[in-house]
């Protein structure tokens, strides 16, 4: 067993004797040169811990009028983004640099000297992991300089080890997201197949033998003959939510209310729950029962939709919620899947209006071409759906966990070599 001792830094404990603690200045130097000629045209950027290249040409009116004021990297740099660090406790903040090429100048670019990078850009992902920056500095921090991390503590094996782990993690987590990209490739097609499943169903019903026919609606194909096609609002009664900041805190009542961002595509989450003032009137008009189908109306998940299998006593909903609610005879489970399907083939981007924020409206939804059939064979084909998306959810779930667990393992593993906690063979 190798000899250890005391670390000095709280979260690393013990590492190796013959590692020794180094601040992060002596590790090489901020990156200061500008692309004040506007010569250099390879825009990169940081994205979820890698660093990607960028359309400078994109008229996205996202990217700046001038990039003089980028800074220029090299392969073999890193680059950190120490901004908002009091909101966003989630984001991966450094990347390695793999090629010549501009960057914003929000962000720190390093240019390790001293130090291997591939080694650098592995021990400080852990210190990402471990949250170390948004420790630094004095109270609630939204950014951090050069000058408040250059005596950042960094530990730092020989230089030799430090390659030897370089190579160990390189290949080994190479490996790994080899196998996470496989299990992320079977969730895409099962996600394919799940609406592959829906749509087909929806369309032309469960039985093989039976007739088609055209139905006379062209993003629609064709359907059933003895299936007839109608608007939705003939079938369903479209409800708009109530607008936010509106309501009486002195005469209203105070209750939760279902918002768009509740409504997500694997079903409802509330996670996050926000209340509204209703008057007696509201509490009764918003009211939500089991077998209601509920629609995201605006912003970047219009068109999102799911059915209520239980009453929510006591809510709400708000503005950008459509509650949809069966006429007798109608399946609001079948209507759900109905919904999906549109959404799939990207029917409501066709019908929403981008004045402000992407939305459907609620009579632009009551206005679609919905399929109307007996109501026992929609309740079996929705029943169908139900199992088979029950079975592919199932499996999508696995995967995901397996996803899960090869990113934990890869954390651990980076972080284990990078602290000495693994001994790596030189």
């Amino acid at each position: 067993m190798r000899a250890t001792k005391d670390s000095g830094v709280d979260w690393l404990g013990e590492i190796p004797a013959d590692w020794v603690m180094k601040p992060f200045f002596a590790l090489g130097d901020q990156v200061k040169k500008l692309n004040r000629a506007e010569e250099e045209k390879n825009l990169l950027s940081l994205s979820y811990g890698e660093i990607i290249r960028k359309d400078i040409d994109a008229n996205s009116g996202l990217l700046p009028e001038s990039f003089g004021t980028y800074q220029i990297v090299e392969d073999g740099d890193l680059v950190f983004r120490f901004t908002d660090l009091q909101n966003d406790q989630k984001s991966l903040r450094s990347a390695l640099v793999r090629e010549h090429g501009i960057i914003t100048n929000a962000y720190l670019g390093f240019r390790p000297s001293r130090v291997n990078s591939r080694f650098l850009n592995h021990l400080m992902r852990a210190y990402d992991l471990q949250k170390v920056f948004y420790a630094m500095g004095s109270g609630l921090r939204q950014s951090l300089t050069f000058a408040e991390v250059r005596r950042l503590s960094v530990v730092c094996p020989p230089l030799e080890e430090q390659r030897a782990i370089a190579d160990f993690l390189g290949r080994e987590t190479t490996k790994i997201d080899t196998l996470i990209a496989k299990q992320e490739q079977l969730i895409t097609t099962l996600g394919e197949r799940r609406q592959a499943v829906i749509s087909r169903a929806v369309t032309t019903g469960l039985d093989t033998d039976v007739v088609l026919e055209e139905s006379g609606i062209e993003w629609y194909g064709v359907k059933p003959s003895h299936w007839v096609m109608s608007k939705i609002c003939r079938s369903f009664h479209l409800t708009l939510g109530k607008t936010v900041n509106g309501g009486d805190e002195k005469t209203g009542f105070e209750l939760p209310y279902l918002r768009a961002a509740n409504i997500q595509d694997f079903g409802i989450d509330l996670s996050e729950v926000k209340r509204l003032f209703l008057s007696a009137s509201e509490v009764r008009r918003l009211q939500l029962v089991a077998g209601d189908v509920v629609v995201v109306e605006g912003g970047g998940g219009y068109g999102r939709s799911d059915l209520l299998r239980f009453d929510m006593e006591g809510w709400a909903f708000q503005n950008h919620v459509i509650r949809l609610r069966s006429r007798p005879l109608q399946s609001s489970a079948f209507l759900n899947y109905f919904i999906k399907h549109l959404r799939s083939i990207g029917h409501f981007e066709r019908l929403a209006s981008f004045a402000t924020i992407p939305n459907v409206s609620a009579d632009k939804l009551g206005q679609i071409e919905f399929p109307n059939m007996p109501f026992a064979e929609a309740e079996s084909i929705a029943s169908y759906l139900d199992e088979e998306t029950k079975k592919i959810d199932a499996s999508i779930e696995k995967a995901a966990e397996i996803v899960c667990l090869l990113a934990e393992r890869r954390q651990s593993l980076i972080s284990a070599a990078v602290t000495g906690e693994l001994e790596v063979a030189r």
